[in-house]
């Protein structure tokens, strides 16, 4: 059976995993370009970290929508911090072929960051999205627990039923030969004991 730490850091990770495949979807539909591995990994496990943290027993609607409309900012901005330097390096290329001053990287990634309504539209969906399936299974994981309980105890209740039965006969049986065998047995030996002794002789 896997302990409750154990089950906390896979639920964690699931759900992280969920919503940074969610994240990264609405972003590449709203119109991102698509990260390289450091903008990925670095949001996945800081989603890992802040899963693990809230997966707790009482479950809270406005906690998992408020932590989930957070965590939406925090990917747009680091998918964001992972593509921006290729984005920089190509714009600073066409700047410097038009004989213009290349813009700072800080500059082209804040104006990335601010992102349109489309994307932040996306990003709104994606945590409603999110925050609805991570609740729902949430509310799942609960039932089954307490489902997987209940169907133990029944369990546990009927096998005490089954051995009761197979050894209620055996009780039975040993009971008839304690009350009825043994004291025959035992009227028999002493019988045989009293007839026991050394032969009579007849005198004469």
């Amino acid at each position: 059976m896997r302990s409750p730490r154990v089950t906390r850091v896979l639920r964690g990770s699931m759900a992280a995993a969920f919503a940074t495949f969610i994240a990264l979807m609405s972003h590449i539909a709203g119109g991102g370009a698509l990260p390289g591995w450091v903008g990925i990994v670095v949001p996945l496990a800081l989603s890992m970290i802040v899963c693990i943290l809230l997966m707790g027993r009482k479950l809270s609607a406005i906690r998992t929508a408020g932590g989930v409309a957070v965590s939406q900012f925090l990917f747009h901005s680091l998918f964001i911090f992972g593509t921006a330097p290729h984005a920089s390096a190509g714009e600073g290329t066409s700047y410097h072929h038009h004989g213009a001053a290349a813009a700072p990287a800080w500059e082209s990634t804040a104006t990335l960051i601010t992102a349109d309504a489309t994307m932040w539209g996306w990003h709104a969906a994606a945590a409603v999205v999110t925050a609805a399936v991570l609740y729902r299974a949430e509310r799942a994981a609960a039932i089954m627990h307490a489902l997987a309980h209940a169907i133990r105890a029944w369990m546990r209740r009927v096998i005490v039923a089954l051995v009761g039965i197979l050894v209620e006969p055996a009780r039975a049986t040993r009971s008839a030969v304690d009350t009825t065998i043994l004291p025959a047995l035992s009227r028999l030996f002493v019988a045989t004991a009293r007839r026991r002794g050394p032969p009579a002789f007849r005198v004469l």
